[in-house]
């Protein structure tokens, strides 16, 4: 993907309402880019999964690339919509529900054929399917990541992709999962491959 296209993704996704910063949204195109060429080789139909959508920015940015890269791909955007969102230190806030906001996002930048909305928790959710690249963001205390993860680990395989957002200080519960993850697991199952602020990606290695 040239700069100009991927600069195009940037500036439309940063329109939708949510915290993902410019350069963030970079790392993510550059994980679909690179999930796509480890796919070019299969027939199947490349599947993402995003644990916590909002309003849809990080979801119209994979979007947006998958249509940019001219891949076969359904990204499943999974988030109960309910209104509850993660504050800084492991704070809940309650706010108004998100899922008509971002059905209208996915509409509006015609993505509705490859974003299959999941309306429901991570841990209610039942996709039987082998997954590529999957972002957490969805609430971050540690208890949460870890349920997220776990739900969908059998769904990884060798060189699968697994990004975290809020992986800072102000997030111990993103910190605390992460971190054991890279240095508790035996033996070696995931490996740092990037970081982009506070997007963390890892690769399933074994």
């Amino acid at each position: 993907m040239d700069d100009l296209c991927r600069s195009s993704i940037i500036s439309k996704a940063i329109q939708v309402k949510g915290w993902f910063e410019k350069i963030e949204l970079g790392l993510l195109i550059d994980c679909v880019e690179q999930v796509a060429l480890g796919n070019k080789h299969y027939s199947d139909p490349l599947n993402i999964v995003e644990i916590g959508s909002y309003h849809g920015r990080s979801t119209i940015a994979m979007g947006l690339a998958v249509v940019a890269l001219h891949i076969d791909a359904v990204l499943y955007a999974v988030d109960p919509h309910e209104g509850l969102r993660s504050g800084r230190y492991d704070r809940i806030y309650s706010e108004g529900k998100s899922y008509n906001d971002f059905i209208r996002n996915v509409k509006y930048y015609g993505l509705e054929s490859m974003i299959k909305c999941v309306k429901s928790k991570s841990t209610e959710s039942r996709l039987n399917i082998p997954i590529s690249l999957i972002l957490i963001d969805a609430l971050h205390l540690y208890e949460n990541v870890r349920e997220d993860f776990l739900h969908f680990e059998n769904n990884l395989y060798k060189g699968s992709l697994i990004a975290f957002h809020d992986y800072r200080d102000e997030f111990p519960g993103v910190l605390r999962f992460v971190n054991y993850l890279l240095d508790t697991k035996e033996p070696l199952s995931y490996v740092i491959v990037d970081q982009a602020y506070s997007l963390i990606v890892l690769k399933k290695v074994s």
